[in-house]
């Protein structure tokens, strides 16, 4: 017999899962593709991510800040519906944005991203990670779905999320002077950018020498903190080309985003009337943008027009992209033949991801190669935080019984002065951003893969004693072995509905590791591994639940509303 909570459960699902399906019905009013609209679309989506970079804009109060986060949810769901399904010949119309369509467009956006937040909330509530509760009262005549945290795995993923932040902070720590000297030339030269541009552009020469690279040197240290950065190493081959020559371009476009927001603070700054939207948003003749690239890098029209393809969201990928959980944060977009459309966000927010996914959707045998020569370049920074002679470092130690090999250990930290080891399962899985089938691939993946791992380790050990695990390591003492154990994720290590973790091991992500270790660098084996235990579980539960509301039609949606209702 079913418990009334399961049946509560069950209506709450029902409940959202109907109004879903309401919902995407009325929105296939909105599917419209149209390179005007695919204009103003992405006009929004730089206002709702980009206008905090523009310090004169009225500040938004905690309810706008609310009504802004949703929209900027809507990167797929508004593209999928208005970008063109083929690229035409016709000239390309270019308007400014008023206030009139940014109100529609801002009202689509907001659809949008109500649509998009509900399905995901949809998806946490069919997992067990939320429940869900339908209050007996209704706001301004919706019906109210109460959800809540039943699963204490909800939300880890912030654990992952804290050590790239950490990473990020370590990489802009180490760029500081470069940024210092930049931000100081910048003051230097900005008494005739604003000159020059107050003569609309025209004044006889450029405002200084050298102004592609100076906003090249900024898109430079700009790109290099952003998360999983280190994905791919520059050398890699794909397609017959070295993944630098893919970065170079993206650099390219992003020294011109970065000169684009240089212009847009100053002229809004100048004459407001000139709408923000039409300053952030950028826009190229398509054959225009491949020559100024070109020029830009010394580098024939060809070889950049393949690049930039690489780049750009289209008809042709579309859908590769957009029918995706992970934002399509496209660097640039084809709208027709002749346009190119330069949106700021996906620049600002981590255009990789987007490189990412097409270098591997068109050179899968080159991914898997490039997947399996990670390892070794992880490897190398974790010998460097346990350095000789204190330490002694192996990796790729296969463990064998009766001629077969059971399991391997990735990498192998022998303390020498206190007689244990660590031994470390590496797992570097593709990067976890909003797609909920990415993040339970990840986990599964993850979970069970190393859960098996601790045990056939495990059980090599026990069935060859520790004397047999020394003469596998080349450890020559008499002591005693303690061993430790670590399953360590290049970002994550904890994921909502993975709770099964094997106790035996430490499970971290390489960004909290990493802080801990330079942090306790002079720690023994098992003075480190203690404290690393400790700091896990500290993070761990100091996870924040997110708290929201989502209207969606009749239906408001409210997340975790202790916490909203009372901040």
């Amino acid at each position: 017999m079913l418990t009334g909570a399961y049946e509560n459960m069950k209506d709450s699902i029902r409940l959202l899962q109907d109004a879903i399906e309401d919902e995407r019905y009325v929105l296939r009013g909105y599917e419209k593709p149209s390179e005007a609209l695919t204009l103003e679309t992405l006009r929004a989506l730089d206002y709702a991510f980009c206008r905090e970079l523009i310090p004169e804009l009225t500040e938004l109060d905690e309810s706008e800040r609310q009504v802004e986060n949703i929209r900027k949810h809507a990167i797929n769901a508004a593209l999928k519906r208005v970008l063109p399904s083929e690229l035409k010949a016709d000239t390309p119309r270019l308007f400014r944005s008023n206030a009139r369509t940014a109100e529609q467009t801002d009202e689509f956006l907001l659809r949008m991203g109500c649509l998009s937040m509900a399905e995901k909330q949809l998806t946490l509530l069919r997992s067990g990670a939320l429940k869900g509760e339908i209050d007996k009262r209704k706001l301004k005549g919706r019906t109210l779905l109460v959800q809540s945290i039943q699963d204490k795995t909800a939300y880890r993923e912030q654990v992952g999320f804290q050590g790239l932040t950490w990473l990020s902070d370590m990489a802009m720590t180490e760029d500081r002077v470069k940024e210092a000297a930049l931000e100081r030339r910048h003051m230097e030269i900005l008494p005739r950018l604003t000159d020059y541009l107050r003569n609309g552009g025209f004044s006889e020469g450029l405002p200084f020498d050298e102004m592609d690279d100076y906003f090249k040197e900024w898109a430079v240290l700009y790109l290099r903190r952003m998360s999983f950065r280190d994905m791919l190493a520059d050398d890699e081959p794909f397609g017959g080309r070295a993944y630098s020559a893919y970065v170079a371009v993206l650099e390219a476009l992003s020294a011109m985003s970065q000169q684009r927001l240089c212009y847009a603070g100053l002229l809004n700054a100048d004459d407001p009337q000139l709408g923000i939207r039409n300053l952030l948003t950028g826009a190229a003749i398509h054959e225009d943008l491949v020559e100024g690239v070109a020029t830009f890098l010394d580098a024939s029209r060809q070889e950049v027009s393949e690049l930039l393809d690489h780049l750009t969201l289209s008809p042709e990928n579309a859908k590769d992209h957009l029918d995706r959980g992970t934002p399509a944060l496209a660097p640039a977009v084809r709208t027709s033949q002749h346009l190119t459309v330069l949106p700021m966000y996906g620049l600002e927010l981590n255009p990789f991801i987007f490189l990412w996914t097409e270098l591997r959707r068109r050179y899968k045998k080159d991914w898997f190669d490039a997947a399996n020569r990670r390892e070794a370049r992880w490897v190398a920074e974790l010998r460097s935080q346990f350095a000789a002679p204190r330490w002694r470092c192996l990796d790729g130690v296969n463990l064998k019984r009766n001629g077969r090999t059971v399991t391997d250990i990735d990498f192998v930290a022998h303390d020498t002065r206190c007689s244990s080891v660590i031994l470390f399962q590496l797992k570097w899985q593709q990067p976890f951003v909003s797609d909920d089938k990415v993040r339970r691939n990840n986990a599964s993946s993850l979970v069970d893969g190393s859960n098996k791992w601790i045990a056939d380790v495990v059980g090599w050990i026990e069935a060859a004693g520790v004397d047999g695990l020394k003469k596998r390591l080349s450890i020559k003492t008499e002591t005693d072995l303690t061993v430790h154990f670590v399953v360590l994720g290049r970002y994550h290590a904890h994921f909502t509905s993975a709770n099964d973790h094997d106790s035996r091991a430490v499970w971290c992500d390489w960004g909290n590791f990493l802080k801990h270790r330079i942090q306790k660098s002079s720690d023994s084996a098992d003075e480190f591994m203690v404290s690393l235990e400790k700091s896990v579980e500290r993070v761990t539960a100091e996870v924040e639940a997110e708290s929201f509301f989502v209207p969606l039609g009749d239906l408001l949606i409210l997340v975790n509303p202790k916490r909203l209702m009372n901040s």
